[in-house]
C-alpha cells in the first residue's frame, strides 16, 4: 500500500521519505499565510460642516478660476446677469466689482437709447405734408437739413459712448484693474 507525504502529498512507496522534508528544514505548508494583515483603507477627507446661520468663510480662489471671463462678459449687454448668478464667481469681489459696473452700463445705454429715439421721433415730427388741389391729393414728407443733422449726431454719440466704454470696460476685467468707468462709474450700487 502506498503512502502519501504529509507536507506536499507527495506518493511514497513503504519506508521511503519525501524529498521535501530534510533534517534542517520543516515541512512546507501547502497555503502560506501573508506576512502582514492586508493595509486599512483610508477615510476619505471630509470638510467640516459650517453651523447654519454662521458667517461664510471670506472667498478664496476655486481651483477652476473664470472670474476673468465672468468680468469680461460683465460689460456686453445684459450678459452681466451670467457674472451674478455663476457660482462660485458671484462670490468674488473682482466679478462683482465689474458686474456692478457693466449694471450701471447697461442702464445708460438703454436710457441713451431712448434719449436717442425721442430725438428720432421730434425730428421726425417735422414732416410737412402738403395736399395738392388734385383729386387724389398728395403727400411730401421729408425731413428738413437740421433734422437729419440732429438725428445722425445723436445716434453716432450714443453708438460711440457705448462702444467706447464697453472697450474701456473690458480692458479693465481683462487687465485685473478694478477701476471704475468715467462719468457713470461712480454710480455703480452692485458691489
Amino acid at each position: 500500500m502506498n503512502k502519501f507525504c504529509e507536507s506536499c502529498g507527495k506518493p511514497l512507496v513503504e519506508g521511503q521519505v519525501c524529498d521535501c522534508q530534510t533534517q534542517d528544514q520543516q515541512p512546507q505548508q501547502p497555503y502560506a499565510q501573508p506576512q502582514q494583515p492586508y493595509a486599512q483603507p483610508q477615510q476619505p477627507y471630509a470638510q467640516p460642516q459650517q453651523p447654519y446661520g454662521q458667517p461664510q468663510q471670506p472667498y478664496t480662489q476655486a481651483t477652476t478660476d473664470n472670474s476673468k471671463t465672468f468680468s469680461i462678459l460683465a460689460y456686453i449687454g445684459f450678459l452681466f446677469v451670467i457674472g451674478m448668478v455663476a457660482a462660485p464667481e458671484n462670490a468674488n469681489p473682482k466679478v462683482r466689482f465689474h458686474v456692478g459696473q457693466g449694471i450701471i452700463l447697461f442702464i445708460a445705454e438703454v436710457v441713451l437709447g431712448i434719449v436717442n429715439s425721442i430725438v428720432n421721433a421730434i425730428a421726425w415730427a417735422g414732416l410737412r405734408d402738403t395736399i395738392d388741389a388734385g383729386y387724389w391729393g398728395t403727400y411730401q414728407g421729408g425731413l428738413n437739413g437740421f433734422g437729419v443733422f440732429i438725428t445722425v449726431v445723436v445716434g453716432l454719440a450714443v453708438a460711440a459712448f457705448s462702444i467706447v466704454f464697453t472697450i474701456m470696460g473690458i480692458m479693465n476685467a481683462m487687465n485685473g484693474k478694478e477701476k471704475p468707468l468715467p462719468i457713470i462709474g461712480q454710480f455703480s450700487f452692485y458691489k
